[in-house]
Formats: C-alpha cells, structure tokens, sequence
C-alpha cells in the first residue's frame, strides 16, 4: 500500500465523495474576439480551440484556470497559471467564490479533466465542427478526496510535469539544431565540397551539383485508389498530417465512398492548408489522400539520379517550409500554390553524396523525432 493509498483509507474509510464540475469550480465560456484584434507581442497569450495559443491581445479575461477546448481541438485540456485571454470557443473553469472551495485544489481538477480527454472526445456534436457537449462538461462527476491527498498527488504530478518540460526545452534546442544542420547540408557550398571530395582525381569536379527546378524532375501523380481500400492507417489527410514535420498518426475519419488520390511507398505528401504548420510525411506504405495534400513523386527518367529522401529532406527544410508559406494565398485559411512550388530549386548532387546526406540526417532525425529512440522516447516514457 503506497502513501496516497494510506490517506485515503486513513481519510475516507467510506469512499471518496463525487460532485459535478459545476458545483466546485465557476464554469462558463470566454469572449469572442477576432484575429485582426490580436498581436504578435508578449501581452496575454489568447486561448481559443487549438492547442496552443492563437496570439496575444493587450487585455485578459482570467487568470490562473484550467481551459477545456469547445471547438477546433474539442476536448483538450491545458492549465493556464498566467493572466490569459480566452475566446468564445474556450471553457474555463476557475475557483468558485460562490462555493466553498477550502477543500479544493483546483491543479487537482486540472489532472482529473487531463485524464479524462479520450472521453471527452466521445462526447463532441455536429459534423463540420465537432464541439464539446456543455450538458456533459458541467454534469461531469469529479472525486473529491480530502484536501491532503489532492495535495499529495498534485505535488506527484508537478515533479513529473517538470521533468517532462526539462527533456521537451532539450527536444526543442536539438530540433533548432537539427534544422540548421540540415540546411547547411543541403547548402550549394557544403554539396559542391562534398562533390569534390567523392569525386576521383581524373573527373571533372566542375559543376557537380546541379540545380534544377521540382517540376523537372517530379510532379503531382494523378493516380485514384477506391475508397473501400483505405482504412484508418493508410488514409492520410491535413487532419492527420502532424505538424513541424513529425510525420503522420492514425486517421479518425476515412472516406467510405468514392475515389482518392493514390499514393505509393517513397512519396511525399505534404499538407497545402495552413503550410506555416510544416505538415510533411515520406510515406511508406501505399494509401490514399485528398486534394489538401499534395503528393509528389519523382519522374521515372530521374529516379536513377535522384533518391527519393533525399527530396524529401529538401522538402523538409526549413528553406522550403518558408518558399511554401511565403507563396500561399488566403488570410483565414492559406493554401500554397501548386504552380509556385513546382517552381523551387533542387540540389541534384552525385549519389553517392546523397546517400551520405541521406544517412546523415536520418540518424538525426530519429534522435529528435522518432517516438521509438531518443529524447522522445524518454518523454513518451516519462509520460506514461
């Protein structure tokens, strides 16, 4: 019997009470305010629908609460500890000056509500826009152990918060450090350099490295695969694209009729809507996408020239992610421009020096991406 077991058969010998959300904390939902009203300088940090925050305004409307998404990322719980502004499409809840909240800990509401997300996600309205059900948030029974164990098991949780933001500031710096190096690998100076040094004595070693323009050397297939073969796994859209280049998840919602684009193993799919959020997987597997993801393969006459990650590295830079957004259209939902990114240059240096990149950076990429080795793993680890 651990020490939180102990209080508790201490404490309540007879069980741990259950009260609604709406009886011990104030709930309701924030104040609609539009993008053009908000800014990019550090005043209050505004939380809308998403994950993270949507910008900043000059003014908040809560402090120190727990916001639960109603719309966009329905569901998804975060602690705010700060002043913040929260828009129409949030719920918080914050101390209750109505009730009596001696006897609660509101962090530890915090934690249950995070431990309850997946249900949350089961409990969501409407097709276009799924939206969390305000019935079942407010009715929403939470335990309430006596003030000391709430306490105690908050302390518990913080110390693991804490460690898990210590590995994801030193995910985030090799990240930062990833990208440079990818970039300077992928520069006409370090190519031309490693040009040289592979090439023999007796071979011209003037210009190695060719540039040549994505629409000369790939284009966008228009192959179309029936949708009674695409399944939650190899169903990819925007939806299920993850961002910063992370690759993809399961879908949650695959098309039961009609045709999609087929994409095949060694592909690259990128997500054209919002492309400021870097959405790019290499595929390898054979499945089906939307025209929100533009799929880009290379032409046959290339592909004895040219390897495929190694256009996918290009394409995951951080030079292109910046040509993408740059020439996009639209100010609430930017796309990129089909036409304009077929337009952007590609180093064509050696194989060999290829493979060597290629190499290079997969490694790399494992050790700041990859869920099953590196810092991820620890944070994944430390999660669980």
């Amino acid at each position: 019997m651990n020490s939180i077991e102990k209080l508790i058969a201490k404490l309540c010998p007879n069980g741990v009470e259950f009260k609604t959300l709406q009886t011990i904390c104030k709930l309701k939902a924030g104040d609609r305010i539009i993008k053009s009203m908000m800014n990019n300088h550090n005043n209050y940090v505004v939380m809308g629908g998403g994950t993270e925050p949507t910008g900043y305004y000059h003014s908040y409307n809560f402090e120190k609460a727990i916001t639960i998404s109603r719309a966009g990322s329905a569901g998804y719980v975060s602690w705010q500890n700060d002043k913040f502004w929260a828009t129409d499409v949030c719920f918080v809840a914050s101390e209750s000056k109505e009730n009596d909240i001696k006897n609660i800990n509101l962090k530890f509401i915090y934690y249950f509500l995070k431990n309850h997300e997946n249900e949350f996600k089961k409990n969501l309205y409407g097709a276009s826009m799924p939206k969390l059900n305000k019935t079942y948030l407010w009715n929403l029974a939470i335990p309430i152990p006596p003030l000391e164990i709430q306490n105690k098991i908050v302390a518990i949780l913080d110390t693991f918060t804490e460690l898990e933001k210590e590995l994801e500031k030193e995910l985030a710096l090799r990240k930062k450090q990833y990208e440079y190096y990818r970039d300077f690998l992928l520069s006409y100076d370090e190519l031309e350099r490693r040009a040289k040094m592979n090439a023999s004595n007796k071979d011209n070693v003037c210009n190695l490295v060719q540039w040549v323009s994505l629409r000369e050397i790939a284009y966008y297939p228009k192959e179309r695969i029936k949708a009674n073969y695409l399944n939650n796994f190899n169903y990819v859209s925007v939806e299920n694209l993850l961002q910063d280049k992370l690759g993809k998840a399961d879908s949650n919602k695959v098309p039961l009729t009609g045709n999609m684009i087929k994409y095949k193993n060694n592909d690259c799919l990128i997500g054209n809507i919002r492309p400021y959020l870097r959405k790019i997987w290499f595929a390898n597997n054979e499945g089906g996408t939307n025209g929100d993801v533009l799929l880009i393969r290379i032409k046959s006459e290339f592909q004895n020239i040219l390897k495929e990650k190694f256009l996918y590295h290009n394409l995951a830079s951080e030079i292109f992610c910046c040509y993408h957004n740059k020439n996009s259209k639209g100010a609430k939902m930017p796309r990129g421009d089909k036409q304009a990114i077929l337009n952007f240059k590609i180093p064509l240096p050696p194989l060999a020096v290829q493979q060597e990149i290629v190499s290079i950076l997969d490694t790399f990429e494992s050790l700041v991406n990859d869920f099953n080795s590196g810092i991820p793993q620890e944070i994944q680890a430390r999660k669980k």
